[in-house]
């Protein structure tokens, strides 16, 4: 078992070439700051209690957790939580600019993982999964689904099961709605399977997998 901290996002990409920025997903970052834009006040000084106000609390949330800030990460997370709570419940869950249950779910499993916290992140992301796949024979919010195999995926590196971590990404990868967003965090997890199991065949297997995706992605090919 590696202890949970043993693989961050941060120290990775300082070690690793290529891993630059951000993926996708995470908050902007400008020359001369050290502070995220979607960081800047609590919710930016938005109304919280309104879709808006909670998707940028949880950007906020996010923006902490890359930083290794749990706490700032936590509050974060419980204004978007009140503000969720205040709202009515969506009639169209699934439109991208409406926030429910299921969403603040799944950014606060990523938040979680970033932040090496298995154990706080994993109820989240398996509840994700299963209202993702509870319709049978159809996956509801493809993209959520697969970036949410990745958290699992990132737990798995933490706790050392190298065979889950590959499986999980190789099922992420796997998504009919491969975005370039998805791709970007499958790019995160390759980055930790190698980092932690260099020399393993599994490791570079699934690394292959990963950049014959981001090939076929970037040709626009078929796989």
């Amino acid at each position: 078992m590696l202890p949970t901290n043993s693989v961050r996002p941060l120290s990775i990409r300082r070690s690793l070439p290529g891993l630059t920025r951000f993926p996708p997903g995470s908050p902007s970052w400008t020359s001369g700051t050290t502070t995220p834009l979607s960081m800047r006040g609590p919710a930016c000084g938005s109304r919280p209690n309104t879709s808006a106000g909670v998707q940028l609390a949880v950007q906020e949330a996010k923006g902490w957790s890359r930083m290794g800030n749990a706490d700032q990460a936590e509050r974060a997370l419980q204004r978007g939580a009140v503000g969720l709570a205040n709202l009515p419940s969506p009639s169209h869950p699934e439109h991208h600019f409406v926030f429910d249950a299921t969403k603040l779910s799944f950014f606060a499993a990523t938040c979680w993982a970033w932040l090496g916290r298995p154990d706080r992140a994993r109820e989240r992301a398996e509840a994700v999964v299963a209202q993702c796949l509870a319709v049978a024979g159809r996956e509801r919010w493809p993209v959520r689904l697969a970036q949410t195999r990745v958290d699992l995926g990132l737990m798995a590196v933490q706790e050392g099961e190298l065979e889950a971590a590959c499986r999980l990404g190789e099922l992420a990868l796997g998504s009919h709605r491969k975005a370039g967003s998805t791709l970007g965090r499958v790019h995160e997890l390759d980055a930790a399977v190698m980092a932690a199991f260099p020399d393993a065949p599994e490791a570079r297997g699934f690394h292959d997998q990963f950049r014959a995706a981001r090939r076929s992605l970037e040709l626009g090919t078929p796989e």
